[in-house]
């Protein structure tokens, strides 16, 4: 038994080593979540697409817009929202200044 502890231990570790905990949508090192009262219409837009509540089919929703318009703040209060019902599965925010931009690292960070 003490073997397999060591061993779960071991995976544990390991994987850690490979992932950005960072860049989880919980963690105090990401950017804050949008200021109360604002892109609501936003966030309820990519909400109801997430649970399936709207007329959408598409399986990607693409949200893009220039450097600091608030993408990940919106995409943060998102994750926010599900973690809230339970129905977050995962969150990756990739920062290229904050060095969260390794994309092999995504899957071993959703993983740990």
């Amino acid at each position: 038994m003490l073997k397999v502890v060591e061993a779960e231990k071991q995976g544990l570790k390991t994987l850690l080593e490979a992932s950005i905990p960072a860049a989880a949508y919980d963690s105090s090192e990401h950017p804050r979540h949008c200021h109360p009262g604002t892109r609501y219409r936003y966030i309820d837009q990519i909400v109801d697409w997430g649970l399936n509540n709207s007329n959408h089919r598409h399986r990607i929703f693409w949200l893009k817009g220039p450097a600091g318009v608030g993408k990940s703040a919106i995409a943060r209060s998102c994750a926010e929202v599900f973690a809230a019902q339970g129905k977050l599965a995962a969150a990756f925010f990739f920062s290229y200044p904050n060095q969260r931009d390794d994309p092999q690292r995504l899957f071993t960070t959703i993983s740990y």
